[in-house]
């Protein structure tokens, strides 16, 4: 959703203005002629929900890859 981000990064949040955005940017939804805060607010959830899993994925992998080189060098960290 690069234009939400877009949208995000010049500080609009709200969902009702996240729509006004698209709309004055002339970007409409699959039915209907405008989008809506109603329309919007299930898609944007499940891209927060989306990021949320990416983002703890990565924290994970960063995890495992610091456990590995530990792994690699026991005496890593010991005084």
């Amino acid at each position: 959703m690069p234009l939400v981000e877009e949208a995000r990064s010049q500080n609009i949040t709200a969902v009702s203005k996240i729509a006004d955005f698209l709309n004055a940017r002339g970007h409409r939804p699959a039915r209907g002629d405008k989008w809506t805060a109603a329309a919007l607010r299930r898609p944007l959830a499940r891209a927060n929900e989306i990021i949320a899993l990416r983002d703890e994925d990565r924290r994970r992998q960063e995890e495992a890859i610091t456990l590995e080189a530990n792994l690699k060098n026991p005496e890593w960290g010991m005084w």
